[in-house]
């Protein structure tokens, strides 16, 4: 639990240093910078510049009124208001860009109401190919749900977080939830509508736009490539994050063949986590030798994904197999990947 909660803080950007000073001080605070040092074995000069960041973020509160000065964390609740008004922020420059730059409207559309968003979510996710995270609502899900479990159909690898939500949530009819994403997740804060398709498609809107006909927040929708990537980091590793785990796929019986890195790494997860032996033989290119052709086949023996429990990589974005070949132990990413050694065309996982 304790690794855990150290990975999602480094997931903000905290550095370790930052991040040992701070479990510490939710661990013990209130406190003194001396005894943050003596306790978390950072030194002094670290733990002044960590706590200065912590304050910055509000993650903790300096009590300066007193002698000796001392640190205790924030409420949670702070917390979270901090992390959501980054979030808005976020929304907002998004929309200052557009205005300041003039995308062309085949990239960038302004939506301006309930209708066109939910329209426009559900072609988005008709047309995924490989991925689709999205944070809406619970009260907003069956207006895509059937779209949804169209792209589970198609071996799309689909990741839902449901805010607003708690246990007296009415979901109204549709498909059961096992059949609506490979991953759900939920979170009682209600956070921004966000939807990332593949490297295609982005969509940030504000709830009250789905909620409130009188708003006159708007939606944004575009094709950019690095925009589409900054609503899919904001999806995946902020919302994402805080929130709890409601549902993950059951494994496919073995052996598999995956052409979906993401499901085989959820899959490989959960083998791994029952305490199933298995191994991979891997249709795959280099990473820097992207023409070459390479059978890989080795032992699965850890896997890096923030897709769900328990979290094995603090790398943002990070889906990956770690294959023992008998010479070296090496690393598969998807089709896509830059930081692995292989990109992997398809997948096959079987048990040892």
């Amino acid at each position: 639990m304790a690794e855990q909660l150290s990975e999602l803080i480094r997931s903000f950007g905290f550095t370790a240093k930052e991040t040992e000073a701070f479990i510490t001080i939710l661990h013990d605070g209130p406190m003194t910078v001396q005894e943050v040092v003596d306790v978390s074995n950072i030194s002094r000069r670290h733990a002044y510049n960590a706590i200065d960041k912590l304050e910055a973020f509000n993650f903790v509160v300096v009590n300066d009124y007193i002698t000796p000065t001392t640190v205790e964390p924030a409420p949670p609740d702070e917390v979270r208001e901090q992390l959501q008004t980054m979030v808005t922020q976020l929304h907002e420059r998004l929309e200052e860009r557009y205005h300041r730059d003039h995308y062309s409207t085949e990239t960038v559309k302004i939506l301006k109401s309930r209708s066109t968003v939910i329209a426009t979510m559900q072609e988005m996710i008709s047309s995924a190919q490989r991925r689709v995270g999205v944070s809406m609502p619970a009260q907003l899900l069956s207006t895509v749900q059937d779209k949804l479990v169209d792209a589970i159909d198609s071996d799309v690898a689909t990741m839902l977080l449901l805010t607003d939500y708690d246990e007296d949530t009415d979901l109204g009819p549709g498909p059961p939830m096992e059949e609506t994403a490979d991953v759900i997740r939920y979170s009682d804060d209600p956070g921004l509508i966000l939807l990332a398709v593949d490297r295609d498609f982005g969509l940030v809107a504000p709830t009250k736009i789905t909620s409130d006909s009188s708003s006159h927040r708007n939606a944004l929708y575009s094709s950019q490539p690095h925009l589409v990537s900054v609503v899919f980091t904001t999806l995946m590793e902020y919302q994402w994050q805080i929130g709890e785990e409601y549902y993950v796929t059951a494994p496919q019986s073995l052996p598999t063949t995956y052409s979906n890195i993401r499901k085989a790494v959820i899959d490989a997860t959960l083998q791994l986590k029952d305490g199933i032996d298995i191994a991979a033989e891997i249709d795959a290119r280099p990473v820097d030798e992207p023409e070459a052709s390479v059978a890989i086949s080795g032992e699965v023996v850890e896997v890096g994904q923030r897709l769900i429990e328990p979290i094995t990589t603090n790398i943002p974005h990070q889906s990956c197999l770690y294959i023992d070949t008998g010479d070296e132990t090496i690393t598969v990413g998807g089709t896509n990947a830059y930081l692995e050694d292989y990109r992997a065309r398809s997948i096959r996982i079987t048990r040892l």
